[in-house]
């Protein structure tokens, strides 16, 4: 079924991208069909798994991919993932945002905000909330584990690899305000996900993608599209939260995931093509408030506000 899933996601990539996709593979057999002649700009790059006496979560391999695949500029993906019309705007977008000067990935708003009230048991809210409900040193509302880098944030992966892998432990430290911040020991961190939002905190990171990866269901709302519509839209936006998003973040429809039934995925993807080919789908998939927004530009000018970055 991964190996189905796996396949829409690089068929996907050939339609609507113009980059070559690396696909991860730690299998023992790829499949034949993956051949040069039906998917040209897949690269596949075999590795050994970590093994079970390494205890940690399969997904940390995510991790690892962004440093074995020497990639210059990245798009993560998972294999429950598909792409479509636009997905290379973030290619655009990542070499501009992260830089020398802002060396760190940069994840999606997450579509729930994840909170110490909501998961008050997490190890490492004694570090980001000392101070509930108030959490000062929580900086920026949780992240979906798909981010994008370029070569100038391979560094920052390395080294929360490192700490996770080495058993390391962020040391108890005093905050602004005179806050103690709670010592962590990073491997207690289960997930990737998990480890990316702490790192980015710890780190200070500034920078948040409005929602470019939704779940597939939702393309549900570019299909109905008719050029009629202009650019209207009753695509709803990613819910609120008092501290980070009161107004809700936008949306734009680059990637999808959740995509489990293969088939399904095909079926879609198919129908996005053929609309896309009629002029029936989207120009730009770029949503908030109720409208198509041209580019992330456009979206910036009309609402500086917003806390995320298209």
């Amino acid at each position: 079924k991964h190996a189905n899933m796996t396949e829409q996601l690089i068929r996907s990539v050939h339609l609507f991208s113009k980059n070559p996709i690396v696909v991860l593979h730690l299998g023992s057999r790829a499949p034949d069909s993956w051949t040069a002649q039906r998917f040209p700009r897949l690269l596949l790059l075999h590795a050994a798994p970590m093994g079970p006496d390494a205890h940690r979560s399969f997904n940390f391999n995510k991790l690892r991919s962004f440093l074995i695949s020497r990639a210059r500029v990245g798009v993560e993906l998972d294999s429950d993932q598909f792409v479509g019309p636009g997905v290379d705007y973030m290619f655009e977008m990542t070499q501009k945002e992260i830089t020398a000067n802002y060396s760190m990935p940069i994840m999606p708003v997450h579509f729930y905000s994840f909170t110490q009230a909501d998961t008050p048991h997490n190890v490492w809210w004694q570090r980001f909330c000392p101070d509930p409900p108030a959490c000062k040193p929580h900086s920026m509302r949780w992240s979906h584990a798909h981010p994008t880098w370029t070569f100038w944030s391979l560094p920052f992966v390395g080294r929360w690899l490192r700490r996770h892998f080495r058993d390391e432990l962020l040391l108890a430290t005093t905050g602004n305000g005179g806050l103690h911040l709670g010592e962590l020991p990073v491997s207690e961190i289960p997930e990737d996900e998990d480890l990316l939002n702490v790192a980015t905190w710890e780190e200070k990171g500034t920078k948040q993608w409005c929602k470019f990866d939704n779940d597939y269901h939702e393309f549900v709302d570019m299909l109905r599209w008719n050029p009629q519509d202009g650019n209207h839209t009753t695509t709803g936006d990613i819910a609120s939260d008092p501290k980070f998003y009161p107004d809700g973040a936008a949306k734009a429809f680059f990637t999808a995931h959740n995509c489990k039934d293969p088939a399904a995925t095909a079926k879609m993807l198919d129908e996005i093509k053929s609309r896309w080919e009629k002029g029936l789908y989207p120009p730009s998939t770029i949503t908030f408030k109720g409208r198509f927004w041209a580019s992330g530009s456009e979206l910036r000018k009309e609402h500086p506000e917003l806390p995320c970055i298209f």
